[in-house]
């Protein structure tokens, strides 16, 4: 423990000699920290978090698949007003839209992506 204390001492010491690196090394680990903390936070919120639903493992994403291409599209409006008609597997559906708009702001314009219910 003694060798540890006197470890301490000696790095401030060199640490109050030289200002600058001081003031840079203090900066990086601030930087580090701080994106650290903001990509920790996301990745928290969108992987560990639960949904806010009641039953998240039975919500199900409805795709449809056209024979023009491999990928999954997104179903109609009239495709889902029947599937939701007809299905006796399904509490409830909902139809989200997604788009760009624009935006108007104090600076000019910006493109933001919504989702349309």
């Amino acid at each position: 423990m003694h060798s540890l204390v006197q470890d301490v001492r000696l790095a401030l010491r060199k640490l109050r000699h030289q200002p600058a690196f001081t003031v840079t090394a203090m900066a990086v680990v601030g930087l580090g920290i701080g994106a650290n903390t903001a990509i920790f936070s996301i990745v928290n919120a969108v992987l560990f978090r639960p949904l806010p639903y009641e039953d998240p493992e039975r919500l199900v994403r409805v795709f449809t698949n056209e024979k023009s291409s491999d990928e999954p599209s997104a179903v109609s409006y009239p495709d889902f007003l029947d599937y939701r008609k007809l299905t006796t597997h399904l509490e409830g559906a909902a139809a989200v839209e997604m788009a760009i708009y624009t935006l108007g702001t104090e600076d000019g314009a910006e493109a933001v992506m919504v989702e349309v219910m």
